[in-house]
């Protein structure tokens, strides 16, 4: 267990030697071991029963003294500078001789040379005498059991199983080298200014945004942790200096990971802002396909099916002459709004609006889309010709109304022009039927008119067949039917209008 005098531990336990050796200088050898295992420190004075014992590789600097001589004396300073040492260890015996340690007393072990730099003889060969002599020259000798019985066997960051001595051996030459590592007072500050750099670095990523920003952010998470272990290693080796690895190496490391989630966020909604956009003005398969692919300057349609819808505003054309611009603008939105929620509720889509006519796509042919389109239209006639300003107020102009033509057939539908500048456009005779038959409202005086090849799915529906007809700009006759259903209405508003002005003609 430990507790303190002074700044130094208190050791209550432990194994010393001999009574007969009470008189011999001594040294403790109790290294601390980190949460992994490995001893990186020790304590510069462990203190007993009230006496102090320094380090075993530090007594020797105790002896330093006059002959004969008993004062071991040593002072413990307070370090200064954000480089300098919390505390630093001088001796009265060794002037100029300085040992950093820690807040707690400890002393950083040095491991910078390789375990191979420290000779070792065998005790055998020393007592048979079958060593060079000469390597004991001029050198400090240190004396050292190291057997596995002997329980001295320490894990280093060399070796799981290193001896006890080799870590004196280390503290002594690093002392004489005056090369012990020390964590510096300001190791704290400058671990936060270098994370200050990654996160300045992270940001200026995340701020260029798009393809730097995904590239260079998880590049970030990945090369801080070892750029924060490179530093660490270069200050250690050059300058001994300890600062640290792990809080800037973490640091880094989330600070990328974070804002890379967060442009990854970012460009998800951005993306879906896109497409929701997109699909503001074209169908969303082909807003989809302009938001992923890559433009290209060839002809990207497919042929299929689909039966049309063409709705057009009669008479709009003299109103805007006469009218300000925000009142037509007002009456286009109304009218492209009130279309786009009746065909929703059928299940067809607007495919373009253009001037005053909306463009309506079922897909499919055959009885189902056909009725749906005549189910549309119906609720188109019935609902804007109903809440659209019947009169205009304009003298010499005829009431707004709404024609439609519907079709069925074979359309090449996709995207063409150059790269640049692309359309979405549906192409075929299928489209100029419809619009054409759209144009025939006006002149036959029907609100709503149906080509030959729809008219065939709907058997069940009550039609009128008009006759054949040559739809303008078109070279072959078509024949035109209409819903019975408005032929009753119109005869009966026209019988009460009639009524009311006296009587039948």
């Amino acid at each position: 267990s430990e507790g303190r005098i002074g700044q130094f531990p208190e050791a209550t336990n432990f194994l010393g030697s001999a009574e007969l050796l009470s008189t011999v200088p001594k040294g403790h050898i109790a290294p601390i071991i980190d949460s992994d295992g490995s001893v990186r420190r020790i304590p510069a004075i462990v203190c007993v029963d009230d006496m102090a014992f320094p380090a075993l590789a530090l007594a020797p600097f105790f002896q330093l003294v006059s002959s004969g001589s008993q004062s071991w004396r040593a002072d413990v300073n307070v370090g200064s500078g954000l480089l300098g040492p919390d505390q630093t260890l001088t001796f009265d015996s060794y002037p100029g001789l300085e040992v950093p340690l820690d807040r707690q007393g400890n002393m950083r072990i040095s491991f910078r040379k390789s375990p191979s730099a420290f000779r070792s003889i065998s005790a055998i060969d020393i007592l048979n005498g079958n060593f060079d002599e000469s390597v004991l020259d001029n050198v400090l000798v240190l004396v050292g059991a190291t057997a596995f019985g002997l329980d001295d066997i320490v894990p280093t960051p060399y070796s799981g199983y290193s001896p006890g001595v080799e870590l004196q051996a280390r503290i002594l030459s690093s002392v004489l080298d005056a090369q012990v590592p020390y964590a510096p007072s300001g190791r704290w500050f400058i671990s936060s200014m270098i994370c200050l750099l990654l996160a300045v670095f992270c940001v200026q990523l995340a701020r260029l945004r798009g393809r730097y920003a995904m590239l260079g952010l998880p590049l970030m998470a990945a090369v801080s942790p070892l750029l924060a272990i490179s530093l660490h290693g270069a200050m250690l080796i050059n300058f001994g200096l300890w600062i640290g690895w792990a809080v800037p190496a973490l640091f880094g490391f989330l600070t990328g990971s974070v804002l890379l989630l967060v442009e990854h966020a970012r460009i998800r909604l951005e993306r879906f802002r896109v497409i929701q956009n997109l699909t503001s003005y074209l169908p969303i398969e082909t807003a989809k396909r302009v938001a992923f692919e890559s433009p290209s300057s060839l002809i990207q349609a497919e042929r299929t099916d689909v039966t049309l819808l063409s709705a057009d505003l009669r008479n709009f054309s003299a109103i805007g002459e006469r009218r300000p611009p925000e009142e037509s603008a007002s009456i286009l939105h109304y009218f492209f709004t009130k279309v786009n929620e009746v065909v929703e509720r059928h299940g067809g889509r607007v495919h373009e609006y253009k001037g005053d006519n909306v463009l309506v796509v079922w897909d499919g042919d055959g009885t189902s889309s056909a009725l749906n389109a005549l189910n549309a239209s119906l609720e188109i006639e019935n609902e804007v010709n109903s809440t659209l300003l019947s009169e205009t107020g304009l003298e010499g102009l005829e009431p707004l109304a709404v024609g439609i033509g519907i079709e069925q057939g074979p359309v090449l539908h996709g995207s063409i022009g150059p790269a640049h500048r692309r359309a979405h456009t549906l192409c075929g005779e299928t489209v100029s039927v419809a619009l054409r038959i759209q144009e025939m409202t006006a002149d036959l005086s029907y609100p709503i008119l149906i080509g030959e090849v729809a008219a065939r799915y709907l058997q069940d529906a009550p039609l009128k067949s008009l006759g054949h007809y040559m739809l303008p700009g078109l070279t072959t006759a078509h024949v035109l039917f209409t819903p019975k259903v408005l032929e009753k209405e119109e005869k009966g508003k026209k019988a009460e209008l009639m009524l009311l002005k006296g009587g039948l003609v």
